[in-house]
């Protein structure tokens, strides 16, 4: 059983690193930073060379028809070196595999060994069928026959048909229907190229895969890989992917970055286990080429359109709630492996406090300049791109639309100045020292934490905020203050559109000649997130 695997040193290919393992091995990171390079090296340079078989992603999946029979030792000789003369291989086997197998160009040849992995399954059947036969083993249980099973577990709707010297295949349900080998689709093919593959490994080996996703459906990869892995396990299956879902499917495996390669050596880092984090989430933001911005909602909020025009040269990740996007990107700076970008948050201003703002900038989490996300489409300057659009007079509907937001105030004024004074209690609330110890000492923390609360204060200052915002007849300070989704809607019939329709023409304002302008209107509002960290 392997128990390691010899890797080059971050930084330095002199250098190597056994790596212990228990299970499999997860390479990834993103196109172009060496993933497959690697994979060459580790089976034509590393010390454990001679126990590493690869399959690369550059593979032909042209299966033959008929397949003849050969010497056991020239066929198992062929499809392992590319080269059927055991003699010669022998002498200098790497460079047979590196001049025949990979035809001199170990990173990109087109690996074109499917001929010879069937020539070899039916040479070994013929050889079993004759041991058999002439009673020197007890059974025929040829490698032939073990990929016949596993295939059909994992393709259940097909079965495998095995005559002499040609596979053909049907539906399970029907007895007629036969089809070739050369008609199966790319699917069925590579399942049973992947499955020779690892069954005709050598005992003991490693299994470098690059791309195990390659033409399977998710539905089928995650199974083919746990039943391939369950049976040999006395192997090490090193998996090269950029893909992050199967890299987080494979939830045991050591998983190793890749983050470049110089054309001598790779910088790499393994990967910690993330308790509070979820390991597809990692892997996106540390595959991301630029940094990270997370924000509220869903991939289909129509404000994530806004963040993304405004935001271009970042990735914007939105993550539902505000204590999601909280949670992710404290944890994430706080990881100390995100070191060659910015992981940034942007929420809803909501009924924050000052204090509570600063305390979440440190962090990298910034707060709008409006009460919440919807605001941004209502600010002045978008509605004169509306009225512009429209061709309404800006100065009128403004007017109508500032009138409208101080009535829709004036009557959510109870419910607003509410909920902004329990937001600030529930604040200082969040003052309590949770890790005092004793009684005494408990009781004497809540004390102090309840007794700062000066709730009648707290309303009276709200409330003077609020009459203050009225009577100015501020539009921005309102925006600021009011939260209310509704407002959308409001507005929206100010200028004779439903809710769906004033956003649609935001939207499509943004997407237009007058994108620049939306993207100067969102400057005094969103947050500059390079002030930060």
């Amino acid at each position: 059983m392997v128990d390691f695997i010899s890797l080059p040193k971050s930084g330095n290919t002199t250098e190597i690193l056994d790596l212990p393992v228990n299970s499999s091995v997860v390479i990834t990171g993103a196109n172009g930073s060496g993933k497959t390079r690697l994979g060459a090296w580790l089976e034509l340079e590393s010390s454990q060379k001679d126990i590493v078989r690869r399959v690369s992603a550059q593979k032909s999946l042209s299966m033959p028809d008929f397949s003849h029979t050969s010497a056991i030792e020239e066929a198992e000789c062929d499809l392992k070196y590319g080269y059927p003369d055991v003699m010669q291989v022998k002498s200098n086997p790497s460079y047979w595999k590196k001049e025949q197998r990979w035809g001199r160009k170990p990173f990109t040849f087109l690996l074109n060994d499917y001929e010879k992995l069937m020539v070899y399954l039916f040479t070994e059947l013929f050889q079993k069928t004759l041991d058999h036969s002439e009673g020197r083993a007890s059974e025929n249980n040829s490698i032939l026959h073990k990929i016949k099973s596993i295939w059909e577990s994992v393709l259940p709707h097909r079965k495998l048909v095995i005559e002499a010297g040609r596979i053909k295949t049907k539906i399970s349900r029907y007895d007629n229907g036969l089809y070739n080998a050369s008609d199966m689709s790319d699917g069925e093919r590579v399942v049973f190229y992947l499955i020779g593959q690892c069954l005709t490994t050598e005992k003991n080996s490693i299994l470098v895969i690059d791309e195990p996703e390659l033409h399977l459906h998710k539905s089928i990869h995650s199974k083919l890989w746990s039943i391939l892995e369950s049976e040999r396990n006395d192997c090490v299956f090193v998996y090269i992917t950029h893909d992050l879902d199967f890299a987080a499917q494979k939830s045991s495996a050591e998983k190793i970055w890749v983050k470049s390669y110089d054309g001598e050596n790779w910088d790499w880092s393994i990967l910690p286990e993330f308790s509070e984090l979820p390991e597809d989430l990692v892997l996106e933001v540390l595959g991301a080429r630029t940094s990270v911005i997370f924000v509220e909602g869903t991939p289909n909020s129509f404000d994530l359109q806004l963040y993304s025009l405004f935001y271009k040269n970042y990735l914007v990740l939105p993550k539902g709630s505000c204590e999601n996007v909280i949670q992710i990107v404290k944890g994430l700076n706080e990881s100390g492996l995100i070191n060659d970008k910015k992981i940034y948050g942007i929420i809803d201003r909501d009924r924050r406090v000052n204090a509570e703002i600063n305390n979440l900038k440190s962090h990298g989490v910034l707060v709008l300049d409006v009460a919440e996300v919807e605001n941004l489409f209502i600010l002045p300057e978008i509605i004169k791109l509306a009225c512009e659009s429209l061709e309404y007079n800006y100065e009128e509907k403004q007017s109508e639309i500032t009138s409208k937001v101080i009535e829709l105030l004036k009557n959510d004024l109870d419910v607003q100045i509410s909920k902004r004074v329990s937001g600030e209690i529930r604040h200082k609330l969040l003052s309590f020292n949770d890790k005092s110890n004793g009684l005494t000492t408990i009781k004497s923390s809540y004390t102090n934490v309840v007794s700062s609360i000066d709730i009648e204060n707290i309303y009276t200052e709200v409330t003077k905020e609020f009459d203050k915002v009225i009577t100015s007849n501020n539009y921005l300070d309102m925006l600021r203050l009011y939260n209310k989704k509704s407002l959308l809607t409001a507005i929206g019939e100010v200028l004779g559109l439903k809710k769906g329709e004033y956003v649609s023409l935001i939207i499509r304002i943004s997407k237009g000649k007058k994108s620049d302008e939306v993207i100067s209107a969102l400057h005094a509002y969103l947050p500059n997130v390079e002030s930060v960290l």
